[in-house]
């Protein structure tokens, strides 16, 4: 799909979460075909619960300073002026420390972008970079492993070493190109690929060395691989926690001790990623909620609004116009 979506943006405080006073998402076709959302949010919102995403989210913090905590162990402190990285199928969640109205601008990336950006090595960065250069002598780019798509594919990609980058210059350049790529269109995103590079070596240079990132093993990922691939059905603790070969209980404990997120919620999580692409597609709210696994239209509304602050009608709205 290609979509050059139409902007929606200006007062909904009736559509988004709770406190927010404007929200302005554009969904920007790649020359490959991939769709890069570019979205800025503000308001008086107090919270944004544990959810993931099956894309890269690279932001910038302009108001409010907020706890963001990363797969329950991580808790990092986002002051006004720093760069946020989330990694897909990161569990994580952000809360006010102030009473500031919190207000941001970020782009959702797809792995097969980041994939992409891989395997040329960091083609394309003004002046080169460690990462180009690691490519250039046989060596693997750093931080990379197995990442799935919103298809649900296994891509080789790069991964975010840290997820929060206190640099200015590379604040005022995302920023820049966020702003540029909102109001000018796909063209602005010539400049996305050399971004990612600077930040992905300012996050491995902010680690102290490179990670590779692997998905924790054992029961948790048992239930993962089994939810992934069954979404759609109707899925009960017990059917999880019988693929895992462990109890309830146990599973429980295992999912928040891992990811910090129950086995429901993270079934919750799979079915929006899931919705989110039918939409993309062109598929109505109700064929969206049935293809998903959710009871009915109404569920998916409820959830879908709490997760991306849209309703599915609307997020299928800003997809709507195909790029010809």
């Amino acid at each position: 799909m290609r979509c050059e979506g139409e902007r929606v943006e200006g007062p909904q405080a009736e559509e988004g979460p709770r406190g927010m006073s404007a929200r302005e998402v554009r969904a920007l076709a790649l020359p490959d075909g991939s769709v890069v959302e570019v979205c800025s949010l503000a308001g008086d919102i107090r919270a944004f619960p544990n959810h993931l995403h099956d894309h890269y989210v690279v932001g910038v913090l302009h108001a409010s300073r907020r706890a963001l905590t990363v797969s329950s162990r991580e808790l990092h402190v986002l002051e006004p002026g720093d760069v946020f990285l989330v990694n897909p199928g990161e569990p994580h969640a952000c809360d006010p420390l102030d009473d500031e109205p919190f207000s941001y601008r970020c782009a959702n990336v797809p792995v097969g972008v980041m994939a992409a950006l891989s395997k040329r090595g960091g083609e394309g960065t003004a002046g080169g970079s460690a990462r180009e250069g690691a490519a250039a002598g046989g060596m693997p780019p750093a931080a990379c492993g197995a990442v799935a798509g919103s298809d649900g594919r296994a891509m080789r990609a790069p991964r975010f070493a840290v997820p929060v980058l206190h640099d200015p210059a590379l604040f005022a350049r995302a920023d820049a190109l966020f702003a540029r790529a909102a109001h000018e269109g796909p063209g602005a995103l010539a400049e996305l690929d050399g971004l990612l590079c600077a930040l992905l070596d300012a996050a491995d240079a902010a680690a102290g060395s490179a990670r590779a990132c692997a998905e924790p093993g054992g029961p948790v990922a048992a239930a993962r691989t089994f939810v992934d691939a069954r979404y759609a059905d109707r899925i009960a603790l017990e059917d999880m926690a019988a693929v895992a070969g462990t109890s309830r209980y146990a599973l429980v404990r295992a999912f928040k001790r891992e990811l910090g997120i129950t086995p429901g919620r993270y079934l919750t999580a799979v079915r929006v990623m899931h919705a989110k692409s039918l939409l993309e597609q062109g598929c109505t709210p109700v064929e969206a909620a049935g293809l998903a696994g959710f009871a009915d239209q109404a569920h998916l509304g409820r959830v879908f609004r709490n997760v991306t602050g849209l309703t599915p009608a609307r997020y299928r709205a800003a997809c709507a116009k195909d790029a010809s």
